[in-house]
């Protein structure tokens, strides 16, 4: 990795430890340039404004999901799509388990509803999510119309990122969080999936 490529990752896993440690409110071009040991000019070098810095965290988390989904299914029948899709939401639910994953989209949420900037960034990132998983949805069932594929998609994107709430490490403790666990989410998500591509009508889209 090239001396910028590294400072740019360095810097983005300060931000993601800010939104963790310390919220939203935080992640200002001060605090962010403090805690990376470098000035705010530095900063500002590889990321112009806080959009662009929001942005290359979140291009960061799709190119994560991206490489550990193509690495979890390259040995899997390409000719089963059925399999690859219920492997694709079981990483997603495990992935929930895990403090960095859910804290920082949360917080990232949470300061989309005031910041113009981050609520855009974070629409383009689920709708990618969403045309991953629309693309999965048509290799399973080759008979649905693209629109089609995609309302169905955004419904169990819906399903996934609900569970998320109930499943993540900041519920650890409660009773009903011991009964969720991944392979009980996996099968209650997979029975969903298949009442939602039975559907006569799914007029659910993002806007």
């Amino acid at each position: 990795m090239k001396k910028g490529e590294k400072r740019k990752e360095e810097i983005l896993n300060v931000c993601a430890n800010l939104l963790i440690e310390r919220g939203y409110a935080e992640l200002s071009y001060n605090k962010v340039a403090s805690f990376a040991g470098i000035q705010v000019g530095n900063l500002q070098y590889h990321f112009p404004t806080r959009a662009d810095l929001i942005s290359a965290m979140l291009n960061r988390e799709l190119q994560r999901y991206s490489d550990d989904l193509a690495e979890m299914v390259k040995d899997l029948d390409q000719n089963d799509p059925e399999k690859i899709l219920l492997k694709s939401i079981d990483y997603l639910l495990q992935d929930q388990t895990k403090q960095s994953s859910c804290i920082v989209f949360w917080e990232l949420w949470a300061l989309a509803a005031h910041d113009m900037d981050a609520a855009r960034l974070m629409k383009t990132y689920y709708q990618q999510y969403v045309d991953e998983l629309s693309k999965l949805v048509r290799n399973m069932r080759p008979i649905l119309s693209k629109s089609r594929a995609d309302r169905a998609a955004v419904l169990i994107a819906s399903l996934i990122e609900g569970a998320s709430l109930f499943r993540a490490v900041t519920f650890s403790g409660f009773e009903w969080q011991k009964s969720c666990n991944s392979s009980s989410a996996l099968c209650g998500v997979v029975k969903w999936v298949n009442i939602v591509l039975s559907l006569k009508s799914l007029d659910i889209s993002i806007k």
